[in-house]
């Protein structure tokens, strides 16, 4: 995924990837949804940003799919 151009786009800018927040993981799931990206298309873009909060040390950084309204997988 390239995660930091979706992020540009949203209208963020990241130097340190140490430095996202949750905010900027909401605008990018947000650009997904409005792109009309499939659930499942998110949902895999997400369990790889949560591998990689996972190596940032950052591991409660992405929330459940639930709680970012991600809908069931067709």
């Amino acid at each position: 995924i390239n995660f930091t151009h979706d992020l540009i786009k949203s209208g963020y800018k990241i130097i340190d990837i140490k430095a996202v927040k949750l905010k900027h993981i909401l605008a990018v799931v947000k650009y997904w949804q409005d792109k009309k990206l499939s659930a499942a298309s998110i949902k895999n873009r997400l369990s790889a940003l949560r591998k990689l909060s996972d190596l940032i040390h950052k591991p409660q950084l992405i929330p459940k799919n639930t709680d970012l309204n991600i809908g069931k997988r067709n």
